[in-house]
C-alpha cells in the first residue's frame, strides 16, 4: 500500500504544467493584420523556446500586461521555433504567461527581418514604431510604454 502511494505520488511530479494560455497557431498573413489594426498600440516579442534571454523577458512582458491590459495597451508573443506550437507550450505553462502567445514559425522571422531574439516590436495605432534586438529591463519597456501612451503614431516608421 505504501509504494503504491509512493508511485502516485513520484507519478503526479512528473506531470507536465497545465496549459491554461493555450498557444495558438497563426498564419503570417493573419499575424500581419493583427499588429497592423489601427486598434494595436502595444508590444510584440518575438520569442523562441530555447532562448534564455526570452525566458527571462516574457514574466517582465507579463507586469506590463497585467498593468496596461485596460489602458488600451496589448502585449502578444510571436514564437519563431520551428516545432510548432507544441514546442513553445510548455515554456508558456512553466512561466504562467498570461497574454496571449502566437507560433508563427520562422516565417515571421524573415518577415520581420529578425536578426535576434527575443526581439520586441513597439506598435502604435497597427505600425510598428520601434524594433528592439535584445532583452530589455523592466524600465526600458516602462519607458517605452510611457511613450507609446503619450506620443502620436509615426505613420513611416520601421
Amino acid at each position: 500500500m505504501a509504494t503504491a502511494a509512493l508511485w502516485i505520488a513520484f507519478a503526479g511530479c512528473s506531470q507536465p504544467s497545465p496549459t491554461v494560455n493555450p498557444v495558438e497557431p497563426i498564419s503570417l498573413h493573419a499575424m500581419q493584420a493583427m499588429l497592423a489594426d489601427s486598434q494595436f498600440s502595444g508590444l510584440a516579442a518575438v520569442m523562441a523556446s530555447w532562448c534564455p534571454p526570452c525566458r527571462e523577458e516574457l514574466p517582465v512582458l507579463a507586469k506590463f500586461y497585467d498593468k496596461y491590459k485596460d489602458r488600451g495597451i496589448r502585449v502578444l508573443a510571436i514564437s519563431i521555433d520551428t516545432d510548432g506550437a507544441s514546442a513553445v507550450q510548455p515554456l508558456i505553462n512553466e512561466l504562467k504567461i498570461p497574454y496571449p502567445v502566437f507560433w508563427v514559425g520562422t516565417e515571421a522571422g524573415r518577415h520581420y527581418k529578425i536578426r535576434g531574439v527575443p526581439t520586441l516590436l513597439v506598435i502604435r495605432n497597427g505600425v510598428i514604431q520601434q524594433k528592439i534586438a535584445g532583452r530589455l529591463s523592466y524600465g526600458a519597456i516602462e519607458a517605452i510604454v510611457q511613450e507609446i501612451l503619450s506620443a502620436p503614431a509615426d505613420p513611416n516608421a520601421v
